[in-house]
C-alpha cells in the first residue's frame, strides 16, 4: 500500500487497485494528528466514491485536533461517531417511548378486560360469571374509557347505580373484585403501567340467617315428592341429610355411590380436597331405589331430561318454596332457597350439640370462620363457657382471700 500526501495538514490516502471514480483510482483518505494524550492517531476518513475529499477531511482534523487543545470531546473520529449513533439511538428512542405512551393512553379499560376475559375462559372455572359481570354492570359505564382516566368517582358512581338498580351488595363487591383483578393482570402482564383507581369494598353480611325446622322440612319434602319426577325430593334429602351442595348433588355418578359402606364420594368440592359423605338410612334407600330404576340408568345419579349434568335448581324448587314460606319477605338472607337445605343440615347439628369442628368436617368447610356462624345454636357449648368463666372467678376470689389470710397471720 502506497501512502500518497495531499496540500493538507496531516491528510494523505491511497488509491484502489482496480476500482474507479471520476476516470481515476478510487482514493480513501485518512488524517494523522495526536490526541488529547499525545498519542499519535490515524483514523480513516473514507472513499472518494463515498464523497469524501482532502479537504473534507481537512476539515475534520482540524475539529478533532482543536478538540483535544480546547480538552472538549469528542477525541476521536471514533468517538466522534460513537456519539452521533448514540444520539441517534436517543431519538428513536425517544419516539417509541412517545409511541408506547401516546399507544398506553389511549388504552382503554375495555381493552385490558377484552385480554383478561380471553385469558380467564381459558384458566378459570367461574369465566362465565366474569363475563356476565363485565357485560351486564361495567363495559356500558367503563369499557370505552382509556384506562388511566378512570378515577374512584367513576367506581363510585357505578356502585350507586347498580344499588338504585336493587343489586345485592354481593353483585356489587363481585363486580369491583373484577375491575381490580383486570387492573392487576394488565399490570402482571405489562400491558398497563399506569394507575389504578383507588378501590373501596363495602362490607356487607350475605349470610343466610334462615333455616327450616323439622316440621317445615317435613312440609316442603312432602310437596316435592308429588311434582316432578321425584328428582327435586331425592336432592332435597340428600342435602337436608348430608348438608351437600346443590352442584356436588348434580355431579354425583354411581361410582361415587358405595352402597356397603354407605358412603359418598364428593369429588372436587368447592374449597378443599375430596372428601366422603356418610349416608343416612333415607339417602341410602332412596339411591337404592334410583339405582334399581333401568328407566333412570345413566352415569349420573340425577341427570337433567338430556341426559347431562343438571347446571340450575329446578323451578319446581322455587315455586314450592315462595309459596311455603318467602311470601313478603324481602331480605334474600331470609329467603328459602336450596342452600338453605345445606344451612339447615348445619343447624340442626349444632342444635344437638355438635362441635363446630365435627359440623366443619360434615359440611366441608374448608375454614372454620365458616362454621362459626352456627356456634350460637350450640346450647352446651355456650352453657360450658359461661360456666368455665364463672368457675374460674370463684377459683381466683377463693386464692386472694388465702393470700391475704396467710398475710395476716
Amino acid at each position: 500500500m502506497e501512502w500518497i500526501g495531499t496540500q493538507f495538514t496531516g491528510v494523505h490516502y491511497y488509491e484502489h487497485p482496480t476500482r474507479k471514480h471520476n476516470g481515476r483510482p478510487d482514493r480513501n483518505y485518512y488524517i494523522q494528528y495526536r490526541s488529547i494524550n499525545s498519542v499519535r492517531k490515524h483514523e480513516c476518513i473514507g472513499w472518494a466514491s463515498r464523497g469524501n475529499n482532502g479537504q473534507k477531511a481537512s476539515l475534520q482534523r482540524s475539529e478533532i485536533v482543536s478538540n483535544c487543545k480546547m480538552g472538549t470531546p469528542p477525541f476521536s473520529l471514533k468517538e466522534k461517531r460513537d456519539i452521533a449513533e448514540s444520539e441517534k439511538q436517543e431519538k428513536i428512542d425517544a419516539i417509541a417511548a412517545a409511541d408506547e405512551r401516546d399507544s398506553e393512553m389511549n388504552i382503554t379499560f375495555g381493552n385490558l378486560a377484552d385480554d383478561f376475559l380471553l385469558w380467564a375462559t381459558n384458566n378459570k372455572k367461574s369465566f362465565k360469571d366474569d363475563i356476565g359481570r363485565y357485560n351486564n354492570h361495567i363495559k356500558k359505564p367503563l369499557g370505552d374509557l382509556p384506562a388511566r382516566s378512570i378515577t374512584a368517582k367513576h367506581i363510585d358512581d357505578l356502585k350507586t347505580e347498580m344499588k338504585i338498580a336493587n343489586l345485592s351488595d354481593k353483585t356489587i363487591h363481585h363486580t369491583i373484585g373484577l375491575i381490580r383483578a383486570i387492573y392487576n393482570k394488565a399490570a402482571y402482564w405489562k400491558t398497563y403501567t399506569g394507575q389504578m383507581p383507588e378501590l373501596k369494598f363495602d362490607k356487607f353480611d350475605n349470610k343466610r340467617v334462615e333455616f327450616l325446622s323439622f316440621e317445615e322440612a317435613a312440609e316442603l319434602l312432602d310437596k316435592l315428592k308429588k311434582v316432578n319426577d321425584g328428582t327435586m325430593y331425592h336432592q332435597a334429602v340428600i342435602s337436608l341429610h348430608a348438608g351437600l351442595r346443590f352442584g356436588e348433588i348434580a355431579k354425583l355418578t354411581w361410582a361415587d355411590v358405595n352402597f356397603e359402606n354407605r358412603i359418598l364420594t364428593i369429588l372436587d368440592p368447592k374449597g378443599i380436597h375430596t372428601r366422603t359423605v356418610h349416608m343416612t338410612d333415607s339417602i341410602h334407600a332412596l339411591l337404592l331405589e334410583l339405582k334399581s330404576d333401568e328407566s333412570r340408568m345413566n352415569d349420573l345419579c340425577f341427570p337433567d331430561q338430556y341426559g347431562n349434568r343438571q347446571k340450575h335448581v329446578s323451578n319446581t324448587f322455587y315455586r314450592i318454596t315462595n309459596e311455603l314460606f318467602n311470601k313478603d319477605v324481602n331480605d334474600r338472607r331470609q329467603k328459602i332457597c336450596f342452600h338453605s337445605l345445606r344451612h339447615t343440615f348445619c343447624s340442626w347439628l349444632a342444635i344437638q350439640g355438635v362441635s363446630l369442628y365435627e359440623i366443619q368436617k360434615l359440611a366441608g368447610h374448608s375454614e372454620i370462620k365458616m362454621t362459626a356462624r352456627y356456634a350460637h345454636l350450640i346450647p352446651e357449648l355456650q352453657k360450658k363457657a359461661i360456666q368455665s368463666l364463672e368457675d374460674s372467678f370463684k377459683i381466683e376470689v377463693k386464692n386472694i382471700q388465702k393470700r391475704r389470710f396467710s398475710v395476716v397471720r
